[in-house]
């Protein structure tokens, strides 16, 4: 089956705010060794020779993510390393001096108070066996920026090719383990929904997906499980005030999933009825437009659980979800707007600028075309957002709802 649900979401949270902010904060060269393309095929090479046969080589890139951003040294990184990966202490000395060697010592300059004399000698190591490492980075850098292919084959000394397939093969024999996979997912669906509801990684998703499909296919009461676990969520996903039977209370997946319940009850609803609750309810009025995306994503992933089979009815086969996957427009598309054009927008603004130069600051008149200004570029930034979804998406009706209300609001 691969990786395992908890595992599953260790590769989305890896790619969620926290971890860009980090990365922003590293020197463009330094980001640029750090995310090479063919940096994963070398960490998975390490992970392959030190006969680490199972599913979890992400977690190399998670080791080495905390030399990058400095949260580890080296001194740290056999502990981190031996932990991680629950191997014997010979096997992970071999794995640190593989990773230091290919994946770190080309950022030797930027870690300076690091020791990588002593690292080597200490773990058995030899440094100069490396050194090539330095040069071949710099050139795959300059290779991937003009978006030429890096081979690796001649700086690890072996066919790459014919050894993934090897290994690709032992990987995809381990065996599954049910019991497991689902007290992670019930774990996941306790603790940490957010992060799947506002994941763009469709791949991930789908795998997870299928993942959920068999084990709920296979044994129906563990279904009822997950649901429960989803009541008893308390991550927040909205901030505006929230109400519930009257008293105000955390506006969390629990009890956003109970203020649904109570207005529509427990039988299956209709895309109307979803919108009907998105945009004309007292805790969802005032939402961003963003809070409504996300709970609309929840309340599709409580339809799609909790009335499994029925909520897939109408859909392929290989299009069933549990977990809402909407697919987001390529970032490279132009961008396109609601009515009005963007480029008309602009100009309202550009000329509103300009008018209010001739009145003094705090003026009446100026805080007037302020606000309008602010009104502009609110609804311009909704047209936009409603761009990035598929016609006819929940998500995108949500957007226009919202867009709607603030053009005849105004």
């Amino acid at each position: 089956m691969g990786l395992t649900l908890e595992e599953k979401i260790n590769l989305i949270l890896k790619m969620n705010t926290t971890y860009k902010e980090k990365l922003k904060k590293l020197p463009q060269n330094i980001q640029d060794i750090l995310l090479l393309n063919v940096g994963d095929r070398i960490e998975y090479y390490i992970y392959k020779k030190n006969n680490i046969l199972d599913s979890r080589y992400y977690l190399i890139a998670d080791t080495l993510s905390k030399v990058y951003f400095k949260e580890i040294g080296l001194e740290e990184l056999l502990v981190e390393i031996t932990n991680n990966f629950k191997i014997e202490e010979p096997v992970a000395k071999k794995l640190a001096i593989d990773l230091v060697g290919m994946r770190i010592l080309p950022i030797k300059d930027y870690l300076k108070n690091e020791d990588f004399d002593y690292f080597f000698h200490s773990l058995g190591g030899n440094m100069d066996d490396y050194e090539k490492f330095i040069i071949f980075t710099q050139e795959a850098v300059e290779k991937e920026s003009r978006g030429e292919e890096v081979d690796i084959n001649k700086i690890l000394g072996i066919e790459i090719e014919v050894e993934e397939k090897n290994q690709e093969k032992k990987i995809s024999n381990i065996e599954f383990d049910p019991k497991k996979e689902k007290i992670d997912s019930l774990k996941v669906f306790k603790t940490t929904v957010r992060p799947l509801l506002v994941s763009a990684d469709k791949d991930i998703l789908e795998d997870y997906n299928l993942t959920l499909l068999e084990l709920i296919t296979d044994d129906p009461k563990f279904k009822r499980d997950l649901e429960d676990s989803l009541y008893d969520n308390n991550e927040a996903i909205t901030a505006s005030k929230f109400k519930l039977v009257g008293h105000v209370t955390k506006p969390t997946i629990g009890n956003w999933l109970k203020d649904f319940i109570k207005k529509n009850g427990t039988t299956m609803f209709s895309d109307v009825v979803l919108m009907e609750y998105l945009t004309k309810t007292d805790n969802t009025k005032n939402l961003y437009t963003n809070e409504r995306v996300l709970l609309s994503k929840l309340l599709q992933l409580y339809r799609n659980l909790k009335f499994y089979p029925s909520s897939q009815k109408g859909l392929r086969e290989e299009d069933w979800e549990i977990i809402p996957s909407q697919e987001i427009k390529d970032k490279k598309d132009k961008r396109r707007t609601i009515g009005t054009p963007k480029t008309t927008a602009e100009r309202n603004i550009e000329i509103m600028k300009e008018e209010s130069k001739d009145f003094k600051d705090n003026s009446l008149e100026k805080l007037a075309i302020d606000e309008e200004i602010k009104h502009e570029k609110k609804v311009e930034e909704l047209r936009f957002m409603a761009t990035k979804f598929a016609e006819g998406s929940l998500e995108r009706k949500a957007i226009e709802e919202e867009l709607h209300k603030i053009e005849h609001n105004k």
